[in-house]
């Protein structure tokens, strides 16, 4: 791991810069499809993500970045979980090449509407929001799981399930 400091979100937290030693431009577009909440911005080459409230930066030059972690030890388990993300998104790069930039566009389009819409919108709370609209804005935001929305995953709406689950994470790796 290289450069830890203060995290300027929380000054009992660190974040941390760690280098790949290649370049990860071919794995980006495969981590912004694979990370359900990512943001991937081919422009500065870089996907962003959050994990339990961190915010992770992968960029193409091989540059990672994570924010809000716990200390030194956690830091170090988590750069070992992304390299492992990493090291699964190359073995996915030289078996199914790129991924085909309609998933990306598709993606792109995701919105907290779209998700809302695909919702069973019971307000039941169970997934511990106050409503649906709201478990939608959390789920878009990488907060919460589909798995949460227990009506979404009744045979009844099957079909919603499959519809969000493909577009807010279009491949597995």
């Amino acid at each position: 791991m290289g450069e830890v400091s203060i995290c300027v979100a929380d000054a009992d937290k660190i974040k941390f810069i760690a280098q790949a030693d290649r370049s990860l431009a071919e794995v980006l577009s495969i981590l912004y499809l694979y990370l359900p909440n990512a943001n991937y911005s081919e422009g500065l080459g870089m996907v962003s993500y959050k994990q339990n409230q961190r915010l992770a930066t992968v960029f193409s030059t091989g540059k990672i970045s994570m924010t809000y972690v716990k200390d030194k030890q956690e830091a170090e388990r988590l750069v070992e979980e992304l390299r492992g993300l990493i090291n699964r998104a190359i073995t996915y790069h030289i078996i199914h090449g790129s991924p085909d930039p309609k998933l990306i566009d598709v993606k792109r389009k995701l919105s907290v509407k779209t998700v809302y819409d695909n919702l069973p919108r019971t307000n039941c709370k169970e997934c511990g929001e106050d409503n649906c609209y709201a478990f939608a804005i959390r789920l878009t935001n990488g907060d919460q799981s589909l798995d949460s929305c227990k009506p979404l995953l009744s045979t009844s709406n099957i079909g919603k399930a499959t519809l969000l689950r493909n577009t807010m994470q279009p491949i597995r790796i």
